[in-house]
C-alpha cells in the first residue's frame, strides 16, 4: 500500500496501538497479580488473551470509553463532509453493560478490543491525508488492491458461477496489482469523481457489549454509466475465545 498505509492497518500481531491500549487499559489488574507495572515489552497474542480473560469491570469499562471516544472523533471529523459518511444504528455500548464480571462474556470483551483497533485505523486514515479527498480516494484503492492482492505480483482474475449453461461471461481479468490500481484511478478520474469516498457503519450487537465495524470504501467507477463502485470490507475479530484481528472484504 501506499507509504507505510498497511502498517495503519492492524493485523492478527499486535500492533504498536495494540500494544499501547492494553498497557493503558489492564495495567491495574496486571500490577495487582504481578506487582509491577505492565510495559508494552510484555504484550503479545498470548498475554493480550489472559489480560482480556481477567480484565476487572473497571478496566472493561475504561475499553468502553476509548472506544466511544473513538467514535466521537470519527463522527466530528466526518461531520460536514459530503465525501465521508458514518452511520450508527441501534446507539452506543454502554460501560453499564461491564458494571459486574457476570454482565459479559470474554467474547464480547474481544470483540470491543478489536472494536478499538479498527477505530484507530479509520482515524490514522483520515489524519494521515489531513481529510483530502483526493488522497484518501487513492488510498481506498491501494486497499482494494490489498484485499485482492495481498503481496502477489501475479496477475489475477475473478471467476464467477455461470448464471446458465451457456452462460460465458464468467471471468474477470484484474491484471497484476500495478496494472489494477492504475486502472481503477484511472476509470474515477475520467467519470468526474464527485462521489462519498469513506463510509464507516457501527452497528451495536444485540446483546450490547460491541459494535460490529464495516467499511464502504471507494474503489472505481462503472465508466458506462458515470457511476461509483464501492468495496465493502468488515474490520473485527475471526475466532472466538481468543485475540485476532482482520480486514476481509464482503462484496
Amino acid at each position: 500500500m501506499i507509504n507505510g498505509f498497511n502498517r495503519d492497518i492492524p493485523t492478527g500481531r499486535p500492533s504498536e496501538y495494540q500494544k499501547s491500549l492494553a498497557t493503558r487499559i489492564f495495567n491495574e489488574s496486571y500490577k495487582s497479580r504481578h506487582g509491577e507495572f505492565l510495559t508494552e515489552g510484555k504484550v503479545d497474542e498470548k498475554s493480550i488473551n489472559q489480560f482480556i480473560k481477567d480484565a476487572t469491570p473497571k478496566e472493561a469499562q475504561s475499553l468502553t470509553t476509548t472506544v466511544n471516544d473513538q467514535l466521537g472523533i470519527i463522527e466530528g471529523r466526518f461531520k460536514g463532509n459530503d465525501h465521508l459518511i458514518n452511520l450508527n444504528v441501534n446507539g452506543k455500548v454502554s460501560d453499564r453493560d461491564y458494571a459486574k464480571k457476570s454482565n459479559w462474556k470474554e467474547d464480547d470483551l474481544y470483540k470491543l478490543f478489536a472494536n478499538s483497533n479498527a477505530l484507530d485505523a479509520f482515524i490514522r486514515i483520515y489524519d494521515k491525508n489531513t481529510g483530502d479527498v483526493s488522497k484518501l480516494k487513492d488510498q481506498m484503492i491501494d486497499l482494494e488492491r490489498e484485499i485482492y492482492f495481498g503481496k502477489t505480483q501475479l496477475p489475477l482474475f475473478k471467476v464467477y458461477g455461470a448464471t446458465t449453461s451457456t452462460d460465458k461471461a464468467t471471468t474477470t481479468r484484474l491484471g497484476t496489482a500495478k496494472d489494477f490500481v492504475k486502472d481503477e484511478r484511472k476509470k474515477i478520474e475520467g467519470a468526474g469523481f464527485l462521489w462519498p469516498v469513506m463510509g464507516i457503519r457501527y452497528t451495536k450487537s444485540k446483546s450490547g457489549k460491541y459494535y460490529t465495524i464495516e467499511a464502504t470504501l471507494l474503489t472505481g467507477a462503472n465508466e458506462a454509466a458515470n457511476e461509483p463502485t464501492y468495496t465493502a470490507c468488515r474490520m473485527g475479530t475471526n475466532t472466538s475465545k481468543r485475540y485476532s484481528f482482520v480486514i476481509e472484504g464482503t462484496h
